[in-house]
């Protein structure tokens, strides 16, 4: 059996909705400081840049992107939290 549930007129796959966190996604705990935010950042840019990493996921720099993109800012971080 599947594990829908509805929003309105919509259903919606729990599976197809469970979405790493920001802080997962940076490999960070939720009280890391900003800079640690930095350093995890400029880590995960560097293993997992497409220029370098030979693998085929270019999602994954594309998330880690967007989690710094989120997490850098102080005022986005408070909302996403």
């Amino acid at each position: 059996m599947h594990n829908l549930f509805a929003i309105g007129r919509r259903y919606f796959s729990q599976t197809a909705t469970k979405q790493k966190s920001y802080y997962q996604i940076l490999e960070l705990p939720v009280t890391a400081s900003q800079s640690d935010i930095k350093k995890n950042y400029l880590r995960l840019a560097k293993i997992y840049h497409p220029d370098v990493y030979k693998g085929n996921d270019k999602r994954r720099f594309e998330n880690i992107q967007e989690a710094y993109k989120c997490l850098k800012n102080v005022t986005e971080r408070r909302k996403y939290d």
